[in-house]
């Protein structure tokens, strides 16, 4: 199962196991860990949507994690509270979740350029004289490619082990834009 669908389904987990509907209030809300657990033995042994599953669910009652499977078809060892999990293209909403807040408390401005944030000696890449801007970067509209185009290795399970802030500068420096920022998702 895609991670997205695994940590909708952990979210959704987490609200039915605390006895709540997800953002209605509820005066004594307590995780019923044995059903938390029927639920995760159901979805990884039965619908193979995982091989291994950790929820977590912060309460008035305190922190409570029930993890049940393992770390792969290979990866013998049980998963934990203490797992590490990659999240891959989940950082994206996260990232946005930050902007967004940080716009809250005035920190940036959305729409302005990315470069404000760069130094002065890093070439950012615009088309028409439109700059990719915080905004352009959030809806994927900046134009920019999926992966850095001086990526050494595109395959494996880290594609970006060792690539330095000095090659992301360089990549925005050598990439040429095919349209404006803005006008396009992707």
């Amino acid at each position: 199962m895609p991670l997205i669908r695994v940590l909708m389904f952990m979210l959704a987990l987490a609200c039915a196991s605390v006895g709540t509907t997800c953002g209605a209030a509820s005066p004594t809300p307590t995780v019923n860990e044995q059903e938390l657990r029927k639920m995760l033995v159901e979805r990884v042994d039965a619908q193979k949507w995982a091989t291994g599953v950790v929820v977590g669910v912060l309460s008035p009652h305190g922190r409570h994690v029930v993890a049940y499977g393992t770390m792969g078809l290979n990866d013998k060892r049980a998963v934990n509270g203490d797992t590490v999990f990659e999240i891959a293209s989940l950082t994206k909403i996260f990232t946005a979740l930050l902007l967004a807040d940080m716009a809250r408390e005035g920190k940036v401005n959305v729409n302005a350029p990315v470069s404000t944030c760069l130094p002065a000696t890093v070439k950012v890449p615009q088309h028409n004289d439109r700059q990719i801007t915080f905004v352009d970067l959030a809806t994927h509209t900046s134009g920019l490619p999926l992966r850095p185009t001086n990526l050494a290795s595109q395959l494996g399970l880290n594609k970006y082990a060792g690539y330095t802030r000095e090659q992301l500068y360089q990549g925005l420096a050598d990439f040429t834009l095919t349209r404006d920022a803005g006008s396009k998702f992707e």
